[in-house]
């Protein structure tokens, strides 16, 4: 594998694994390793597309299992109802 190829898959990486130091090093060495801006961007709209979807699941996970539709909102406070919760 070149290392283009490879650096595009440590931004893809980094970026779902929102490693914010390790998406920065990757950037730098990808565009150094002579990536476009086009293909960086490429390379993170697939990767929030997975975490999109993947969160979408997760979503619908909780929604299941605690039978809500669509997931509340939490309190601007970081609470949850007032309760306590």
């Amino acid at each position: 594998m070149d290392l283009k190829t490879k650096e595009l898959l440590a931004i893809s990486a980094a970026y779902a694994g929102n490693c914010e130091r390790c998406l920065r090093y990757h950037i730098q060495h990808g565009l150094e390793a002579g990536l476009t801006e086009k293909e960086i961007l490429i390379a993170v709209r697939i990767a929030d597309r997975v975490k999109q979807t993947a969160n979408s699941f997760l979503d619908d996970v909780v929604s299941q299992a605690t039978k809500e539709s669509p997931i509340p909102e939490a309190n601007a406070d970081g609470g949850g109802d007032r309760d306590g919760g």
